[in-house]
């Protein structure tokens, strides 16, 4: 089935919360809400109390006076469905808990490069990284540093020979059964492929990062800029690579995209990372239905819904908590919204399968999914990527339009700035492995 090939990791897991929440069936006169301390949380509905213990709470630190009658862990592999899960050390420096193994899920460890970039940090100690890939990653990313398009011309060669020194140091120290994976770059097809013919290794795994960096064009034309990208990264590594990885691009859009290249076997297995049910979950959007549908705020459900929604939801927490008012709390949300995320992903790939067979039609997709641009622009990414599986690959390249509020006279210069940000960050890792990455 396309859908076991075709990946929705969940990300942001250094905060992966162990909440459950324990259900008895009983009458209450009303409705309310009791709390106790930091140690739990009793919801008392009108035919049921649950009680909401804390994260890394067991059943021995609840109340001795409740008696339950079913416990729902608020993620867990009921949940969280997805073979593959995502955290970032620069995320979980604070400590960090969480135990994956009985869960049996894959671990992409990522190296917090884009830190770097966004300025909340200047170094990555490798030997700290190697460490945390060692005792909790099973796939690896190279520390990588990001950079804005107007860096490229400065900074891309000195980043790439960065890159290759990183990879080479780490290598020698992780442990066997760690995949350290290969990262793609760039602002163009170009500029990928010359990075990925210098860094090229053996390895199982390619993450191909940045595709939505590119801020002068409409997003129609920027997924289809992406696309050209992301293809001139498979077409060159795919013979080799058994899963690509696709860094916080996770839309109808690319799902649709991503089951195409799995169902038609121009790739083995692909997906992308995101943290947006974790995103909705804290600022209280409860996503009615699947897709990218209607939408209420939670809000609107503790003024106006009294109903039970489990008539309404098919994830386990809407089925066993029924009142649509418990999802004020994010950790019910996030179960929620983690769930039909998952689900939508999966009808999307069963949708594309049927595609394929000839038994259901584009447009059809295009209309249920409500992807980015509706069917023309659905139906030029399918064209394109036909064209690359019969033909081989060749860059989509957009046609140049003119405006009257196109800015002339090329690109801005990078900043002062930013070009003390990137050289300082490479000084220090040129001291580190004692190499010049930077020209003289």
């Amino acid at each position: 089935m396309i859908r076991n090939k075709v990946r929705y990791v969940l990300a942001g897991c250094e905060g992966w919360g162990f909440s459950h929440a324990y259900v008895k069936y009983e009458k209450n006169e009303s409705v309310f809400i009791e709390k106790k301390g930091g140690a739990y949380l009793k919801i008392h509905l009108h035919d049921r109390t649950v009680l909401v213990t804390g994260t890394g709470a067991t059943y021995k630190s609840l109340p001795s006076q409740f008696d339950f009658d079913t416990v729902v862990p608020l993620i867990s592999p009921s949940v969280v469905s997805e073979p593959v899960v995502l955290i970032n050390p620069y995320h979980a420096s604070g400590g960090f808990t969480s135990n994956f193994q009985p869960f049996h899920k894959k671990v992409i460890v990522d190296s917090g490069g884009f830190q770097m970039l966004r300025g909340t940090s200047d170094y990555i100690d490798l030997d700290n990284l190697v460490d945390f890939y060692n005792v909790n990653g099973d796939i690896g990313m190279p520390l990588d540093l990001p950079l804005h398009k107007a860096a490229e011309p400065m900074f891309f060669d000195a980043v790439t020979k960065y890159m290759k020194a990183n990879d080479r140091y780490m290598l020698s120290k992780l442990n066997p059964n760690v995949d350290l994976a290969l990262i793609s770059h760039g602002s163009n097809a170009k500029l990928r492929l010359r990075r990925l013919k210098q860094l090229r290794r053996p390895t199982k795994t390619v993450a191909i990062a940045g595709l939505n960096v590119i801020s002068d064009m409409d997003k129609n034309t920027k997924n289809l800029v992406g696309l050209s990208n992301a293809l001139a990264v498979m077409d060159y590594m795919r013979d080799t690579t058994d899963y690509f990885h696709f860094l916080g691009v996770t839309s109808n859009f690319w799902f649709v995209v991503y089951a195409l290249l799995a169902g038609t076997g121009y790739v083995k297995t692909v997906g992308g990372d995101s943290v947006t049910h974790r995103l909705a979950a804290v600022n209280g959007t409860y996503n009615v239905g699947l897709g990218a549908g209607s939408k209420m705020r939670s809000m609107d459900l503790l003024r106006d819904r009294t109903i039970p929604l489990g008539v309404m939801c098919r994830c386990p927490t809407c089925q066993v908590l029924t009142d649509g008012r418990l999802h004020l709390d994010a950790r019910f949300l996030e179960s929620h919204t983690l769930f039909n995320v998952i689900e939508t992903k999966n009808l999307i790939a069963d949708a594309v399968q049927s595609y394929l067979n000839g038994t259901t039609k584009l447009r059809e997709i295009a209309e249920q999914w409500s992807t980015t641009g509706g069917y023309p622009a659905l139906a030029r990414a399918v064209d394109y990527i036909n064209l690359v599986i019969q033909k081989g690959y060749r860059e989509w390249l957009p046609h140049k339009q003119s405006s009257l509020f196109a800015v002339h006279g090329g690109e801005k210069p990078f900043s002062a700035d930013g070009v003390k940000h990137f050289t300082g960050i490479l000084r220090k890792y040129e001291k580190f492995h004692n190499e010049k990455f930077l020209p003289t």
